[in-house]
């Protein structure tokens, strides 16, 4: 597998999310009440570059884009 070329968007975007949520319990185990507005509009801002790259890798496969 090394030196393959990255796949769809959805990995690197799914690692975002992945790290966006581990922020995000560091910061509500640690009450971190200055980390937690900036990491809750972050994981807005995450969900919908993921849901836009779904909803694109649905259209090239033909499927339904309706929710």
């Amino acid at each position: 597998m090394g030196g393959m070329e990255p796949g769809p968007p959805w990995p690197r975007e799914a690692h975002s999310l992945v790290q966006l949520g581990e922020a995000l319990r560091t910061a509500r185990r640690t009450l971190d009440a200055g980390q937690l507005p900036k990491l809750s509009y972050d994981q807005h801002v995450v969900i919908q570059r993921l849901a836009r790259t779904a909803r694109a890798l649905a259209a090239e496969v033909g499927q339904a884009q309706g929710v």
